[in-house]
C-alpha cells in the first residue's frame, strides 16, 4: 500500500496543485491540504486502534 501511495501522488499532486493554485482561489488549495492532512490523520488513529500493541511497541 505505502509503495503505491508515491507513484499516484507524483502523478495526481503537481497538476492537482496547479490548478488549485492557478484558479485564483488560494485559500482552495489550503483547504484541500487541510483536507487531506484530517483525512490521515483519522486514518492513523483508526489503524492505531486496530493494530496489537506489539506493533508500536516491538520491545514490550
Amino acid at each position: 500500500m505505502n509503495s503505491a501511495t508515491y507513484p499516484l501522488s507524483r502523478f495526481i499532486g503537481p497538476p492537482l496543485a496547479g490548478v488549485l493554485i492557478g484558479s485564483g482561489v488560494p485559500g482552495l488549495w489550503v483547504g484541500f491540504v487541510t483536507l487531506g492532512m484530517l483525512v490521515a490523520a483519522g486514518g492513523a488513529v483508526l489503524l492505531a486502534r486496530r493494530l496489537p500493541s506489539s506493533v508500536e511497541f516491538p520491545s514490550r
